[in-house]
């Protein structure tokens, strides 16, 4: 779990990590963290004093809390799924039973570190997702992207500023795009990127962000962590249908 507390500020729910991988639930520990972090703040107030060492009772009430708890006996169950389904998962069994004790669990790797350039996917002998899918779009059982975000029901106010942040333009284009391929483009499920080629044979990306569904996988695998997802302006988010 990342360092929750500093001057001036505290970090609660799926901003801390605080998500049960062995359940994929998360809403009850955020609510817990923030009451944790109001008791926090009613001290700091207190005392007037909102540096780190008096905001540091944050973690002392998180480790107190039902957070640690449901977190500490699934701490590992993430690193031993990059061994596979079948390892991974008879490791999983062994932490259901030793209170989430693993001897031999791997470093989990970044995720951008994972994706393979032009070069590497070439040499890999995987097939792409257009060679493994394209051929089995129905719209009933396999969905094409655009049809997913129509789908989604996810509604924008398309003249907010663009919420995805592109932190190096040079980068960008000499590395994402010419080594990667902009790997964005394949795995954004919403058609958020897209890889424009001119006349000339130029690259360049363009960003839909009114397709955005705020699954934030950009700011996770990316190379070069050039993409940052922030939130949209006015905290705004999609506006789904019924909620």
């Amino acid at each position: 779990m990342p360092k929750l507390y500093g001057d001036n500020f505290l970090i609660v729910g799926d901003s801390g990590s605080m998500l049960s991988t062995a359940s994929l639930k998360g809403i009850h520990l955020a609510v817990a963290s923030g009451i944790c972090a109001s008791q926090s703040i009613i001290k700091a107030f207190e005392k007037f004093d909102f540096s780190e060492r008096t905001l540091s009772y944050y973690e002392e009430l998180i480790n107190d809390s039902l957070v640690y708890k449901d977190l500490y006996l699934t701490r590992n169950f993430r690193a031993v799924m990059q061994q596979g389904m079948l390892i991974g998962g008879l490791k999983i069994g062994v932490q259901l039973l030793t209170g989430g004790l693993c001897l031999s669990a791997p470093k989990i790797e970044k995720d951008s570190d994972t994706t393979m350039t032009i070069e590497e996917f070439k040499n890999s002998g995987n097939k792409s997702c257009a060679q493994r899918f394209d051929d089995k779009l129905d719209n009933e059982l396999v969905i094409d992207k655009a049809t997913f975000a129509y789908l989604s029901k996810t509604k924008h106010d398309e003249e907010q500023p663009v919420h995805l942040v592109v932190e190096d333009d040079v980068i960008l284009q000499n590395s994402n795009i010419a080594e990667y391929g902009l790997p964005c483009e394949a795995f954004c499920p919403a058609e958020v990127y897209e890889l424009h080629v001119d006349r000339q044979g130029n690259k360049t990306l363009r960003i839909h962000a009114e397709n955005c569904v705020h699954c934030k996988t950009c700011d996770i695998k990316a190379p070069n962590g050039v993409i940052t997802w922030t939130t949209p302006y006015g905290g705004d988010g999609p506006e789904y249908n019924n909620m």
